[in-house]
């Protein structure tokens, strides 16, 4: 079974997007567990989604004890580091380049 964590930001059509989301997930066998973003102050509130973070994903971990724990990105991952600290399970953490502002720096497939 795979279960999402993930920090969703609140947008004008978040509940159409959380609906489709869902439907995606529930269609693959996915359970998606999202958690508010909080966004002020810039600093204290990434320490509070890391807390967050950190704390569903014990939870989680306690009652499905998982095999491995993915984190892709820096944030996510001190919530995984701590959790493999805690709870022994491995972790997979990966850093994806392609995403949003790397596009621009990078050349079009094929070219």
């Amino acid at each position: 079974m795979i279960f999402i964590l993930s920090v969703v930001k609140s947008r004008k059509n978040s509940r159409a997007q959380k609906k489709i989301v869902e439907d995606i997930c529930r269609e693959n066998n996915i359970i998606w567990h999202p958690l508010p973003y909080t966004k002020s102050p810039p600093v204290l509130s990434t320490l509070k989604d890391v807390r967050h973070i950190t704390k569903k994903a014990f939870e989680l971990n306690r009652i499905h004890h998982f095999d491995m724990v993915h984190c892709r990105g820096y944030i996510s991952s001190l919530a995984g580091f701590e959790n493999e600290k805690k709870a022994g399970e491995r972790l997979f953490f990966s850093i994806c380049a392609a995403s949003g502002q790397m596009r621009k720096w990078m050349p079009a497939a094929g070219t």
